[in-house]
């Protein structure tokens, strides 16, 4: 009876120090579980916690452990369900994928903005890409863009193509059209000096008219033998600031006017002119180019321009 009470006693509780099945209780490290081949113990006890050790190739080591103050270290911690945290979440790194992989802030009173597609910037080593940018500032060698919208654009130089094309180019010279030769094509309005400009035209880089102002001239011309023809669709008037009203002509005018009533190459106040004797109270004229028979009448009024007797046009001052 004695012997099947000690048997009984051996059999059913734990003794110090005596292995059973891979577990043993110390008193300096408490419970202890351990595999036969030494690869892997786990230790339980109420000075530090749960440790489990894992031989991973480089020895025994602890790579998971719960403290007695409930915090849980790990090498690594794969989650299959779900989990709640109520507190602060630190990671080096944060991957979030999978088919189904998602982030909520529905639960939050403070939701963070999530842009989408439209708000994404592609940054490489060269190149930014994205639909819009708003800086105070951007210094660029050259800017690419379709739509550029701003209260000020500064430079030295802005070109609506690159040089070989047919362009036009606005910088400290002026506003100046170019033709696919590189040779200034089309109307230019050019800097001269001071506050004075010239507005000119071009015809594959040889000057063909102008149009400019210097100090006390506005002046009109042409180059290369161009003429300057006037086509008003209705009348073409002259303003004089106050008289006397002259018109300056520029080069000899002399055998132009060849009519015996014409002395100086301008009529007299009274002389003969198509069988009619003009007085002093009369029209003044002037005739030139005999052969084609054209008068010019002066007049307070303005001037009348005659062929053959046929008015032709009116200049009426204002």
């Amino acid at each position: 009876l004695i012997t099947t009470k000690i048997t009984q006693i051996e059999t059913s509780t734990v003794h110090k120090n005596k292995i059973y099945n891979g577990v043993h209780i110390s008193a300096e490290d408490g419970f202890v579980s351990e595999r036969s081949d030494k690869k892997a113990k786990t230790i339980m006890n109420a000075t530090e916690g749960i440790s489990i050790y894992s031989d991973l190739g480089d020895g025994l080591e602890r790579n998971f452990f719960v403290g007695i103050d409930g915090r849980i270290k790990g090498k690594g911690i794969d989650i299959d369900g779900s989990g709640t945290f109520e507190g602060t979440i630190r990671a080096n790194q944060l991957l979030i994928g999978g088919e189904n992989g998602t982030i909520s802030f529905q639960d939050l009173s403070d939701q963070p903005f999530i842009p989408d597609n439209s708000y994404i910037t592609t940054i490489t080593e060269n190149t930014i890409t994205t639909a819009y940018v708003n800086a105070l500032e951007v210094k660029a060698g050259s800017v690419d863009a379709e739509d550029i919208t701003g209260t000020y654009i500064t430079g030295k130089t802005i070109r609506t193509d690159v040089p070989g094309n047919d362009r036009m180019e606005f910088s400290g010279a002026g506003l100046i059209s170019y033709g696919q030769n590189n040779q200034k094509n089309g109307i230019s309005a050019e800097y001269i000096f001071g506050d004075f400009s010239s507005l000119k035209y071009y015809v594959f880089g040889a000057l063909r008219g102008f149009l400019e102002y210097t100090t006390g001239r506005f002046t009109l011309g042409t180059a290369a033998g161009a003429d300057i023809v006037l086509s008003p669709s209705g009348n073409a008037y002259i303003g004089f600031n106050s008289a006397p009203y002259e018109i300056a002509t520029k080069g000899d005018l002399s055998g132009y006017a060849t009519q015996t009533w014409v002395t100086n190459n301008f009529a007299s106040d009274t002389h003969n002119h198509d069988n009619r004797y003009v007085r002093g109270d009369e029209d003044d004229f002037v005739k030139s180019r005999s052969s084609d028979d054209i008068s010019i009448a002066v007049t307070d009024y303005g001037i009348v321009i005659r062929k053959d007797g046929v008015v032709m046009g009116s200049i009426f001052y204002d």
